[in-house]
């Protein structure tokens, strides 16, 4: 039954490895995640062709608005000064929702990679209790024989001399 012991543990091992796994490469992807750089962010934003193109798009419809509504060029302007802060807003604010998304995965696989190497250790010291356990019987069984085979002895003795064999 220690070799089922044995066997019980390396089984559940077996299952919980996955998540330990799971766990350390998320740990490492959190140890090399780099911190989060709203001015890079939208340095890259304003360097790229997704802001070309939303540029473009939002300085046709605001002439449009201007042509429909007549208005002149200080509120196009205006528009404009408003516009490109919550374009790089929305941005900033998209791939910082990116990142913490990231962020909180690595987070919950190393929880979860931390919950595993947990019942793995539990299970090691359930395993570990119950060898012990089973020695303890196995020691208590020898023990308890020894007055038993004792008296087996002496009467083997007894039953020599009677017989008139030597010891």
């Amino acid at each position: 039954s220690i070799a089922e012991q044995r066997k019980q543990f390396d089984y559940m091992v077996g299952l919980l490895n996955p998540y330990n796994q799971a766990g350390m490469s998320s740990l490492a992807n959190l140890m090399t995640m780099p911190e989060f750089n709203a001015d890079q962010v939208a340095a890259d934003y304003l360097n790229s062709g997704r802001y070309a193109m939303s540029e473009e798009a939002l300085n046709r419809s605001l002439a449009t608005q201007a042509e429909a509504a007549g208005v002149g060029g200080s509120a196009m302007s205006n528009a404009m000064a408003n516009a490109l802060p919550n374009l790089i807003n929305q941005e900033v604010g998209a791939q910082y929702g990116q990142y913490m998304d990231n962020l909180n995965k690595n987070m919950n696989l190393i929880n979860m990679g931390q919950n595993s190497a947990a019942m793995t250790g539990n299970s090691g010291m359930t395993m570990a209790s119950n060898v012990a356990q089973q020695y303890g019987n196995i020691g208590q069984a020898m023990g308890a024989m020894a007055p038993f085979q004792s008296i087996m002895a002496m009467a083997n003795l007894g039953a020599k001399a009677a017989s008139g064999g030597m010891f």
